[in-house]
């Protein structure tokens, strides 16, 4: 079965799977606060509380119903070149926000950067930025 889904369910799915992807998460790496920061985003500004509720369901359903690697290969396929940049940038900060970097966090991290094929000298230099970012 082909996952299918739009721009806007993807950068929001893979936010979610960032959120979700240490053993533990931290209260600022926590879906909730993380899904509250991308509302704020251009793209999402125009939406209304029910377009953001229709979203946010579709997203949990989705990632509660796929494996991860089919998720992030869905969330490529439906972002943009320039798109992914700015989504594995989201990503990396999301993952970093209590700026520990754990070992399923980092694992996390690769197998994000590789679906949404990042140059590894760019992954290393947003990942130095978001954690110099997050550690004040």
């Amino acid at each position: 079965m082909s996952i299918r889904m739009t721009d806007a369910e993807a950068l929001f799915a893979l936010l979610r799977l960032a959120a979700l992807s240490g053993a533990i998460p931290s209260a600022r790496e926590s879906t909730d606060y993380w899904s509250s920061r991308l509302m704020s985003l251009k793209r999402f500004a125009t939406m209304d509380i029910d377009e953001v509720s229709e979203l946010t369901r579709k997203v949990a359903n989705l990632v509660a119903d796929n494996p991860r690697e089919a998720l992030l290969a869905a969330i490529a396929e439906a972002l943009s070149p320039q798109a992914r940049l700015a989504a594995f940038s989201l990503a990396t900060d999301v993952i970093l926000a209590d700026a520990v970097l754990e070992l399923p966090e980092r694992e996390a991290l690769t197998r994000i950067q590789a679906a949404l094929d990042i140059p590894d000298d760019t992954a290393e230099k947003i990942t130095e930025v978001m954690l110099i970012k997050n550690s004040f």
